[in-house]
């Protein structure tokens, strides 16, 4: 059960996809970074991300291998936060605005390619398929709620910056919770074996189980049962 918010808040960060499409149908938008070819501009703020995500994803192994996931997925939010910050600040420069996304999408595909190890590494295998399966209707609903906060600011609210900003700003709230949550939370069993650190390993699996169970662990033969 420890599991389900840390997989809630990460299915929850997927939306960031879709909030620019939202945004970019905002006059006030359109007006602080003074461009008039929308369909330029559209194609560009995707991509950008999409690449971003996708050199993370291809590349962040080696990073989790190394430092662990627990450590991995909280600096991929941070990376994703600090993305999301470029993009809500008033430059009214486009180029900021891309950097940002590109940013976002690093964080983004980070976490998006870490926390299912995590998770699968950490979750008894009887709700594993249960997580997995929870995550994809997570991402549907985090899309549905990125249009709904769309559509509130369009018809709700005066035109200004702020209503683009709020969207854009509100991606950080999902980024936060999900990595201070896992300040809380264990580093992965499975890596902590991989790195023959046992005692932590068994303090882990406990933790997490809530079951202190039977050490069986041996560091002479590398061995944990």
């Amino acid at each position: 059960m420890l599991l389900l918010p840390h997989r809630t808040f990460h299915g929850l960060l997927q939306p960031n996809r879709n909030i620019a499409g939202g945004v970019l149908t905002l006059k006030a938008y359109q007006d602080d970074f003074r461009y008039t070819d929308k369909t330029t501009v559209s194609a560009v703020m995707v991509s950008l991300q999409n690449v971003g995500a996708f050199l993370a994803a291809l590349s962040i192994s080696l990073v989790s291998a190394r430092f662990g996931r627990k450590r991995t997925i909280m600096a991929s939010c941070a990376v994703f936060t600090l993305g999301v910050i470029l993009q809500v600040i008033p430059s009214h420069a486009l180029p900021c605005f891309y950097i940002g996304r590109f940013v976002s999408g690093l964080g983004l595909g980070a976490a998006t390619a870490v926390a299912p190890s995590y998770n699968a590494e950490m979750a008894p295998k009887e709700i594993r398929g249960q997580l997995g399966s929870g995550m994809q209707w997570l991402f549907a609903l985090g899309v549905m709620i990125s249009y709904w906060i769309d559509y509130g600011v369009a018809v709700g609210m005066e035109e200004s910056s702020a209503q683009w900003q709020i969207p854009v700003g509100l991606q950080m709230v999902p980024a936060a919770v999900l990595g201070f949550g896992l300040i809380g939370f264990p580093e992965s069993v499975r890596w902590l074996v991989k790195k023959e650190r046992y005692d932590e390993a068994w303090e882990s699996l406990s933790w997490m189980r809530a079951d202190t169970g039977k050490y069986c662990g041996d560091n002479s033969t590398g061995t944990m049962g």
